[in-house]
């Protein structure tokens, strides 16, 4: 049981410290808006963060042949890695950037419960449960000012991302006990700079190839910041069940606002302090044991 409850704290810090890299990404994206157009900036992106990726493997020798049996996950956890930025995209320019900020949460919470329910038999208790319920209201907190119904196929585009955000993350659970995180995410982004470099190309963008510049340098740095999201991502899952690693990974939101802050001088309201309360409560609630033993310090 002990075991259980340290493999547990550990993915939680693993979640909690992609959940700090992810929120990273809104900060890149702002500061390389003016440069990079937006396929072609998740493309280009691709390429160090193969690299980085394929450095890692190489020296950890993590990198092994991929058994028939499990290259349909592979092709499931890939390509709703890959396509996460497409609907995302169509969604923010179409319709409130707070309303689809709050479609993807929801969408992908909701579909990881039921995605742990239905194929790693994770049982729904009352935390988990009353759990939801927090983070939902958290997140309603957080966007309240935003939320209005309107253009609805563009609403769609927004649960179509957060779903296909759960299903990579919680899907990576079939591989991550025989496959590295590096492997796993190399294979990703190799779909990723495939599927946004024929966008890219069909839709005719203009391509940044200023490599020396400001652009790139914040390009580069958006590249370790997904390298250690999804690195993290995929090990944290591997640890925990997926019901309770989705509301983990809401904590994000908390470290964007805290980042608009710090960075942007954004300064937090009081829906969203309240909101981000709400998502700390809705973590604690399913891991009391765990985050007790955290603050005894019976890991060590």
């Amino acid at each position: 049981m002990k075991n259980n409850n340290l493999r547990e704290l550990f993915a939680i810090k693993c979640l909690l410290g992609a959940a700090f890299f992810y929120s990273l990404f809104s900060v890149f994206s702002r500061l390389m808006g003016e440069f990079f157009s937006p396929f072609f900036q998740a493309w280009s992106r691709a390429i160090p963060t193969l690299l980085i990726l394929l450095i890692i493997g190489y020296f950890r020798k993590t990198f092994k042949k991929i058994d028939v049996k499990d290259r349909k996950w592979f092709l499931v956890v890939c390509i709703s890695a890959a396509l996460v930025n497409a609907p995302f995209y169509v969604a923010a320019i179409n319709i409130p950037i707070g309303m689809t900020m709050f479609i993807f949460y929801a969408a992908s919470t909701i579909l990881s419960y039921f995605l742990g329910y239905t194929f790693f038999s994770e049982h729904l208790t009352k935390n988990k449960i009353l759990s939801i319920i927090f983070a939902l209201m958290g997140l309603t907190a957080i966007y309240l000012d935003k939320l209005r119904l309107s253009k609805l196929e563009f609403m769609f585009f927004a649960a179509l991302a957060g779903a296909l955000f759960s299903i990579y993350s919680v899907f990576s659970k079939k591989l991550s006990n025989k496959y590295s995180s590096e492997q796993i995410n190399f294979l990703d982004y190799i779909f990723t700079l495939v599927i946004y470099f024929a966008i890219s190309i069909f839709i005719k963008e203009t391509f940044y190839i200023k490599l020396f510049s400001l652009g790139w340098l914040w390009n580069i740095l958006y590249s370790f910041a997904t390298v250690g999201a999804v690195i993290l991502t995929v090990t944290g899952f591997k640890n925990i069940e997926a019901q309770k690693g989705s509301i983990i990974l809401l904590t994000e939101l908390i470290f964007v606002i805290l980042f608009g802050f710090i960075f942007f001088k954004e300064v937090p309201t009081l829906n969203s302090i309240v909101g981000g309360l709400l998502i700390v409560i809705s973590l604690a609630i399913p891991n009391l044991k765990v985050l007790k033993l955290a603050m005894l310090g019976e890991e060590n």
